[in-house]
């Protein structure tokens, strides 16, 4: 149902920019169905989680678009461009299994939807591109104090692009 309501919405935005032409107004609309095509999928996957036993979320997390969805220039084709920041569990829960899985499941629903998945692999799916805030403060600071670590240059500016979609969005304000 939501691939089908995705599609019909890219529709109405595309002939809404036809008779109005006006970008700014298309990249507001596609910001406002696509973060919503988001939330819904993230909620799902979150009660599949439970469903499947694997429970809530351990602990707060933010689900965070970046690229052209970071900076709100989604046109009528998007891919995913996604990470995810989570708190530290203070009881030793395996927060990264969880969250794994969790990203993978994500990921593969927003592409039955409609979102083509990255090519450069900016995707939680990718260990990379989740983590709690210590991990993601670390792999900034390899890079950008000590040229090192995972992240390259290219996923500094990839990064800057950082906008909270759903979840506690404190989490992305303080990284």
């Amino acid at each position: 149902e939501l691939l089908e309501c995705h599609r019909r919405a890219i529709a109405g935005v595309e002939n809404f920019f036809m008779q109005e032409d006006s970008v700014v107004d298309v990249h507001d609309l596609f910001r406002i169905i696509r973060d919503a095509v988001t939330i819904r999928i993230l909620r799902l996957v979150e009660e599949e989680m439970v469903q499947e036993g694997l429970g809530r979320p351990p602990v707060d997390y933010v689900w965070a678009g970046l690229g052209s969805e970071g900076r709100d220039e989604q046109t009528l084709v998007t891919d995913q461009d996604n990470m995810i920041v989570y708190d530290v569990a203070r009881d030793g829960t395996d927060t990264e299994k969880y969250f794994e899985i969790f990203a993978q499941k994500a990921t593969d629903r927003l592409h039955d939807v409609g979102f083509e998945r990255c090519k450069g692999g900016v995707m939680p799916s990718f260990a990379k591109w989740r983590g709690t805030i210590e991990d993601w403060r670390l792999r900034l600071e390899e890079r950008m104090i000590y040229d090192r670590g995972s992240f390259e240059s290219l996923d500094i500016i990839i990064f800057t692009d950082a906008r909270p979609i759903y979840g506690n969005r404190r989490l992305l304000k303080e990284l």
